[in-house]
């Protein structure tokens, strides 16, 4: 499993994009081998780049992983917290099966006829030395 398919898979399984980014960067951290010492600042505003989850919904995020019994924390009051995957858990999520997962954005075998075009117009564009440019109405 690649780090994009499992990412697919964590957002399918917990239906939490929040939360399924939170644990997927914790991941890729090490957190399932060993303590990962940070903070939801850190996490929001380094690891997240800034990005829609900010450290209010990290915190949450994180909440709601523990609550799951995927995520264990110890604090270090005004410091660190320390993040811990448990690994058992996380492997029972991931073979849960998924219903119509053959259905499922990102999981889906099925040609995708947008994606097919566009890859086509990249590759022209690129032959041509242009930059591909996707066009909306106003």
């Amino acid at each position: 499993m690649t780090n994009v398919e499992l990412y697919i898979h964590l957002i399918h399984r917990l239906a939490a994009y929040d939360d399924a980014t939170v644990l997927a960067v914790l991941l890729a951290q090490g957190a399932a081998e060993v303590e990962v010492r940070t903070t939801s600042r850190k996490l929001a505003e380094i690891d997240l780049a800034g990005t829609n989850i900010d450290r209010s919904k990290v915190q949450r995020a994180v909440a709601r992983l523990i609550k799951r019994g995927l995520l264990q924390t110890r604090a270090h009051p005004n410091k660190w917290t320390g993040f811990t995957v448990d690994k058992d858990q996380l492997s029972a999520l991931l073979t849960r099966p998924l219903p119509e997962a053959h259905r499922m954005p990102g999981l889906s075998q099925q040609p995708n006829s947008f994606l097919a075009r566009l890859q086509a117009g990249t590759a022209i564009d690129e032959a041509a030395g242009t930059s591909p440019t996707l066009h909306t109405e106003d």
